[in-house]
């Protein structure tokens, strides 16, 4: 008799939100269920903010105060909108005939380093997620949180920590897949708000989507991408309202051509060679959610997602430039076959010129080619770019 496979099930905020869209949920881990997969859930808190027990709702509670947040009271709170979506969704699952069980990080094992609102995953036991799944009931697991094996203490995974919770949990119970659910289909050659007519990836390796995650495609965090490629588990980015199969990212096959374009609105430092971007290695730029590419002439550019631009100031103390300029930005990135981003990358240039925005940097590394223009609207650079570059000749 073979053993039942393991499937992860992933939500986010969106998912989560109401009751009607719990629904999907449900029905998503019933078909799992159904299919004869031992399933276990990882949430994220519901909704965003404005909404009563998102995480980022949760969090003004002591912004509001106006002085500056103890990194563990930062993490008391945090944890708190994921626990309230594990209990109601374990709840609502037993509701409709199935056994379940909600479970902090801490119960489902998880356990961190020491560094509070951007914590590694160390290690997972997960002893206690294996025997409920032995006897039939569901773990319903928190995500982006963990804690400190030595004290007990809360710690959280940083934005989008419920991506790698999942990851880590599949790698440590060898899951056959992760499948992560949001409000897209899966991942497209371009953001669809921007290009209504992009094509749907069926399937994407991992080290080309870990470069599309990195520079701007917010489907999948690239710590998840990371740790499911160094353990070979495939991550599946699905729809939670929709049917479709989604995007597998999995393997490594060599892409062909330009796979797809990524933007995002940034605050980036001006082109400096006294930014020391080589005492950062990769893992510590993905742990604090930093892009970062470099000249040929030695100087660099450090960018961090518009949203969280405060931050930048404070982290380029650590980056031996405390007095770097800062400015609104928009990160491009083409990624796919390198020979290709080579050929091409003087055509990209020159149509960038054309669109009237020149570029302040760009770095061609590996699979990727990123360009750094001014402040300007994805909007207007994305479709023309996307057409000229990315979609196939065969379809145009």
């Amino acid at each position: 008799m073979t053993s039942r496979p393991t499937t992860i099930l992933k939500f986010g905020g969106t998912s989560m939100v109401s009751l009607d869209t719990r629904r999907h949920v449900i029905r998503h881990v019933r078909e799992a269920a159904a299919g004869g997969a031992r399933a276990v859930v990882v949430v994220s808190a519901m909704g965003r903010r404005g909404d009563p027990y998102a995480t980022d709702t949760l969090l003004d509670l002591l912004r509001g105060t106006g002085s500056e947040v103890d990194p563990r009271d930062y993490d008391s709170i945090f944890v708190c909108g994921e626990m309230i979506s594990s209990a109601v969704l374990s709840h609502e699952l037993k509701m409709h005939g199935l056994g379940a069980v909600a479970l902090t990080g801490s119960q489902a094992g998880v356990f961190t380093d020491d560094v509070h609102i951007e914590a590694e995953i160390q290690e997972v036991e997960a002893s206690c997620v294996e025997k409920l799944l032995q006897v039939g009931i569901i773990p319903v697991v928190t995500g982006c949180q963990g804690v400190l094996r030595s004290t007990g203490e809360f710690t959280t995974l940083g934005r989008g920590g419920s991506d790698t919770s999942a990851v880590a949990l599949g790698v440590a119970l060898k899951a056959g897949r992760v499948e992560v659910f949001t409000d897209v289909e899966g991942v497209f050659r371009a953001d669809p708000r921007l290009v209504p007519d992009a094509e749907l990836l069926p399937t994407i390796d991992f080290e080309t989507m870990l470069e599309l995650a990195s520079f701007g495609a917010g489907v999948v965090h690239p710590r998840a991408i990371r740790a499911g490629a160094e353990a070979g588990t495939p991550i599946v980015v699905r729809s939670t309202f929709g049917i479709s199969s989604g995007t597998e990212i999995s393997g490594s096959q060599a892409p062909q051509g330009v796979v797809a374009i990524a933007a995002a609105a940034c605050v980036g430092t001006t082109p400096s060679k006294g930014l020391k971007t080589s005492c950062l290695p990769l893992r510590e730029l993905e742990r604090r959610g930093l892009m970062c590419i470099r000249g040929s002439s030695g100087e660099a550019i450090v960018g961090i997602k518009q949203e969280r631009g405060e931050e930048l100031r404070h982290i380029l103390r650590h980056l031996g430039d405390p007095n770097a300029g800062t400015q609104a930005q928009c990160w491009l990135t083409l990624v796919g076959e390198e020979e290709s981003l080579r050929s091409r990358s003087p055509e990209i240039l020159e149509e960038l010129s054309a669109l009237g925005d020149g570029v302040i940097l760009h770095e061609i590394s590996g699979r990727r080619l990123t360009l750094v223009v001014p402040n300007t609207v994805a909007e207007r650079l994305v479709p023309p770019m996307y057409r000229e570059f990315v979609k196939p000749v065969s379809s145009s």
